[in-house]
């Protein structure tokens, strides 16, 4: 379940060092949705999950470098990354709209060998998991 999600790949890619828009100065990381350039979801689910939550940033691109792998990890200090989580999160955020993003995991940030990737299990947890969570809330 995630909690916290941010854009991980937008902003100045220089001389090898990647900064943030907020590190830049471009956006200040309190301007709203974001809160100390994070887009956090305070459902009131989070109070008592049922799920382990979890810290997420988003990219746009596919990340096979180890150094970058590692700066990236280093930098946002995220569990997992996607490619649309922090988009979800602003939208619901900026329109006042509750929501969940439940996330299940297919293969490790940099494995491009896709028969190393547990597609059917993840999609089968993801569904075993949307089940339980539609019955709490209904």
């Amino acid at each position: 379940m995630i909690e916290t999600d941010t854009f991980g790949d937008i902003g100045i890619d220089e001389k090898g060092k990647f900064s943030t828009l907020f590190e830049t100065g471009l956006v200040h990381k309190n301007d709203f949705p974001f809160s100390n350039g994070w887009l956090l979801n305070e459902h009131e689910y989070f109070t008592h999950p049922s799920l382990p939550l979890a810290k997420a940033i988003t990219v746009n691109k596919i990340i096979d470098d180890e150094i970058q792998i590692t700066r990236t990890r280093e930098k946002f200090g995220a569990d997992i990354e996607s490619m649309e989580g922090a988009a979800f999160h602003y939208v619901c955020l900026g329109e006042k709209i509750k929501f969940l993003q439940l996330r299940s995991i297919s293969n490790i940030t940099g494995e491009r060998d896709k028969t190393k990737w547990t597609m059917k299990e993840a999609i089968a947890n993801l569904n075993i998991e949307l089940i339980k969570l539609a019955k709490n809330f209904m």
